[in-house]
């Protein structure tokens, strides 16, 4: 049995409280993890993440994205700094929450809301109507390599970025092979030969010309272009 110290945290955001209350329950029979938060919208959200200390907050979050008040793509930006917050006097700089992994839970298969939530800073999209086995997946793969997307999310993310005409040249190939490492970019940096900063601006340069907004994406691409060959 899995103690409580050990356990993953997570937070649901559904505004639709039978079915977040069920996808809770069954969340804690998966020993490993543990619904530590539960909230309506974005909204509710900000307010009991203001309330948690460093060491409360959860781990991985599942958002809903149709929501009032506060959707999953405003809350993932938001979380992620890409939202402009007014209320700085009540919510924490955006680098109290840089490590929280978010994960859309939604019902929605159409291209927009899947290419919308990578685009918004998620590296997880997850159906509702998927197996408990799926689910656990996703989590495993959320905790563990920090991204997860089902079957038919992944299609549609590759289908997307089989649209980009784009041609990397030679460092802009050389970083999409090392992000699919678990170095960090001030590792890769080091790999390449040069400054974190120029690094930065090589990334972010990619960021821009494939139209995503994570490292998460330039991975799908790197992969998706046979960039990074996946071990057998």
């Amino acid at each position: 049995m899995t103690s409580k110290m050990t356990q993953t945290k997570i937070a649901l955001v559904d505004d639709h409280k039978l079915m977040r209350h069920g996808i809770a329950d069954l969340i804690e029979e998966f020993n490993e993890f543990t619904v530590i938060l539960e909230a309506d919208n974005g909204e509710d959200l900000k307010k009991k993440l203001h309330l948690l200390s460093e060491e409360e907050l959860p781990e991985i979050i599942l958002m809903d994205i149709e929501m009032k008040k506060m959707n999953g793509y405003q809350t993932t930006k938001w979380l992620r700094g890409l939202k402009e917050d007014h209320s700085k006097e009540l919510y924490r700089h955006k680098k109290r929450y840089e490590s929280i992994k978010v994960s859309a839970l939604s019902m929605n298969s159409n291209e927009f809301s899947i290419i919308e939530m990578l685009k918004s800073g998620a590296t997880g999209y997850i159906f509702k109507d998927a197996e408990p086995h799926e689910l656990l997946d996703g989590l495993h793969d959320m905790k563990n390599k920090g991204y997860y997307y089902s079957h038919e999310a992944n299609k549609i993310i590759l289908k997307n970025l089989n649209n980009v005409k784009f041609h990397p040249n030679y460092q802009e190939t050389e970083l999409l092979k090392w992000v699919c490492s678990e170095l960090t970019y001030k590792e890769i940096a080091d790999k390449m030969c040069l400054s974190k900063r120029r690094v930065d601006g090589i990334r972010e340069v990619l960021f821009d010309k494939l139209n995503v907004k994570n490292r998460v994406g330039l991975v799908i691409y790197a992969i998706q272009r046979g960039i990074y060959q996946l071990k057998k």
